[in-house]
């Protein structure tokens, strides 16, 4: 009941939950229309390891990237290789992402462009819906202040029982022939002067 709560700081958890309508609740009521229609809110939880995983290919991208940008990839007598490159990326992501294993579902596309203006990233499918080789990944770091462009794409498996994410969150271009969710991560930036 209403009478129950007190301003803030004096409500205990339970009590401000009772009376979730009063304005000096802590929290708000919660809303229907976010709660799961599966049991145990099993469709929130494949929402947020969707996210997880979008998250975690996005943070390795990024934190690989930096090799390149700073020239330590392109630098001394054997540059860093695409197969190199895609292990720094694998071991920035967590283990049950399939990365480097005999069933390699990551591609990486590096590529350099004139201006930031004609920056357009490659496919990681062919043309049947499928990922790439990985012969036909693309690898070209740049030189100094070259403006660059790392595109990754992940053949998430998982992605294929979550048929029923909204399309805003894993649009049906995202759709492999297989029933697998493509994720991307990209990474746009200019080396620095190295």
């Amino acid at each position: 009941p209403a009478s129950q709560c007190q301003p803030p700081g004096r409500v205990a958890p339970a009590k401000c939950e009772a009376c979730a309508l009063s304005p000096f609740c802590h929290r708000p009521p919660r809303s229907s229309h976010l709660q799961s229609s599966q049991p145990n809110g099993a469709q929130s939880h494949r929402f947020r390891f969707y996210f997880f995983v979008t998250f975690s290919l996005e943070h390795a991208v990024e934190s690989a990237s930096r090799v390149i940008r700073t020239g330590q990839a392109q630098a001394g007598t054997t540059p860093l290789t695409v197969t190199q490159f895609k292990a720094l990326i694998c071991e920035k992501l967590p283990p049950f992402m399939e990365c480097g294993s005999t069933t390699d579902k990551i591609r990486v596309n590096v590529q350099t462009y004139t201006g930031y203006s004609t920056v357009t990233p490659p496919t990681c499918l062919d043309n049947g819906g499928n990922l790439i080789t990985a012969a036909n990944q693309v690898y070209q770091p740049g030189a100094t202040s070259s403006i660059v462009l790392v595109n990754v794409c992940y053949e998430w498996s998982l992605g294929a029982a979550m048929i029923n994410i909204p399309y805003w969150i894993s649009p049906t271009n995202a759709r492999m022939n297989n029933g697998a969710t493509l994720v991307q991560a990209a990474t746009t930036f200019t080396n620095e002067p190295f």
